[in-house]
C-alpha cells in the first residue's frame, strides 16, 4: 500500500502536466482563423515591391520584398503593430542573395484601401535603428503607394 502512494501521486502528476500542456482545440481554431491576409503591390517607375500582410487587432506580420532595376533586391519579413492609422513595423531584410540581415523600421500610413510608406530621419543608438521622435515622418514624399491585389496562391 505505501508503493501505492508515489506511483499514484506521479501518475497525478504527469496527467496534470498533460491536461496543462495539451492545446485547446476550440483555442486552435480562433487562432488560426483570427488573422486576415491582405496582398499590396506598389509601383514606382521600373521599381515594384509586394507586400503580403497579416493582420490580427492591432498585431501585423507578413512578407515584404522590394525589386529595384539595377540594384539587389531586399526581401523579408516584417512585424510590429498599428498605432491608428500608422503602421509601424520591423523589417527584417536581406540584400540580394546576402545571408546577411538587417533590421530597418518602417512606417506606412494607411489611407482607405492603400498604405503610403513614410519617410523619416533615422538614428542609430546601442545597435537599434529608429526613427527620431522629434522629426514627423513624411508620408507624402515617399516613393511606394501599396494597393491591394489579389493574393497569388503557390
Amino acid at each position: 500500500m505505501k508503493k501505492l502512494a508515489p506511483i499514484s501521486g506521479l501518475l497525478f502528476a504527469l496527467i496534470f502536466i498533460q491536461a496543462c500542456s495539451s492545446p485547446d482545440s476550440n483555442q486552435k481554431k480562433i487562432t488560426d482563423t483570427a488573422w486576415t491576409t491582405t496582398c499590396y503591390q506598389a509601383i514606382d517607375g521600373q521599381d515594384t515591391a509586394t507586400l503580403q500582410l497579416k493582420t490580427f487587432e492591432k498585431k501585423a506580420e507578413g512578407d515584404l520584398h522590394f525589386k529595384y532595376k539595377g540594384k539587389d533586391d531586399q526581401h523579408g519579413t516584417i512585424a510590429g503593430k498599428f498605432s491608428g492609422d500608422t503602421l509601424l513595423v520591423n523589417f527584417y531584410l536581406r540584400n540580394g542573395q546576402s545571408k546577411e540581415t538587417f533590421t530597418n523600421p518602417l512606417a506606412l500610413l494607411k489611407q482607405d484601401s492603400v498604405l503610403k510608406l513614410g519617410i523619416g530621419e533615422m538614428e542609430t543608438m546601442m545597435g537599434r535603428t529608429y526613427f527620431r521622435p522629434d522629426v514627423p515622418i513624411n508620408y507624402d514624399r515617399g516613393r511606394f503607394i501599396f494597393e491591394p491585389v489579389p493574393c497569388k496562391t503557390e
